[in-house]
């Protein structure tokens, strides 16, 4: 039995930023910092649960439904973040539950599918919205690469630092997913973070339970310094210009990872 410091007991806390996903590429890089050349690692090297989620071809990642044609068969990170969500599973042991990313390192090619998916969602969603409109509201959930250059950190999409991660829990001794109250990349207000936090009337147990499992993965995620994109549960930035945007901006901090496959083929 669990003590009152179990992390599904303690509330999430309040959004230190509510900008969208576009607002963090302003932030300096620090590129003299040791992590900045880190290498790109294979998770499942690291024994950690990994589910490739834009090469899928069975059909059974909804709402994508399908493999994207750039979509890479195994899921990459920076180094330091394959150790740092080995502290995580070791967080979660003692509540029988482990990680499951989805999605890490992102080149620029997956990217460009995302993002025209995520648009013709929103056409789909608001059919009798503007062009504008539609890229605002994709931009809530995915970085627009049309403008990116390998010289600009300004147009860098943060999952192609190597330092973002999209991540869900399942029981270690069953396999079966955890219950989060949201599909990974449902574009409605169900994928902010504390959607379960700010419901009225959320006494039903489904409520209960996916407010307790996203608890659950926030709270093992910061405490090893993982920071959370608000508008979805399964984000998380470490040591990248996201990372710093969602703190709030504290006054001299910087990024540390730039691109994770500068100096290459931006298509990689």
């Amino acid at each position: 039995m669990r003590t009152l410091s179990d992390f599904r007991d303690r509330k999430l806390p309040p959004s230190a930023s509510q900008n969208d996903t576009d607002e963090y590429k302003n932030v300096q890089i620090d590129q003299t910092a040791p992590e900045y050349g880190e290498p790109l690692v294979d998770l499942a090297d690291y024994d950690i649960r990994t589910d490739a989620f834009y090469s899928r071809t069975d059909g059974l990642n909804q709402p994508v439904g399908r493999a994207f044609k750039s979509g890479l068969i195994r899921v990459y990170a920076r180094k330091s973040v394959a150790r740092k969500l080995k502290e995580v599973d070791e967080l979660l042991r003692s509540y029988g539950m482990r990680v499951v990313v989805l999605d890490g390192f992102r080149p620029i090619a997956v990217q460009r599918d995302l993002w025209g998916w995520m648009l013709e969602q929103a056409r789909q969603l608001l059919p009798h919205a503007s062009e504008a409109e539609w890229t605002a509201f994709a931009l809530r959930y995915a970085t627009d690469p049309s403008t990116f250059n390998v010289d600009d950190p300004t147009t860098w999409p943060t999952h192609a630092t190597g330092g973002a991660v999209d991540l869900t829990l399942e029981e270690v001794a069953t396999g079966k997913a955890a219950y989060m109250g949201g599909i990974y990349l449902d574009s409605s207000s169900v994928s902010s973070t504390r959607y379960y936090e700010e419901l009225a009337n959320s006494d039903s147990a489904s409520h209960k339970e996916a407010l307790r499992n996203r608890r659950l993965l926030f709270w093992a995620m910061t405490e090893v310094g993982f920071v959370n994109y608000p508008f979805e549960w399964w984000h998380f930035d470490y040591l990248t210009q996201a990372s710093v945007m969602n703190q709030g901006m504290p006054r001299g901090l910087k990024a540390r990872y730039g691109l994770a496959n500068k100096g290459l083929s931006p298509e990689l």
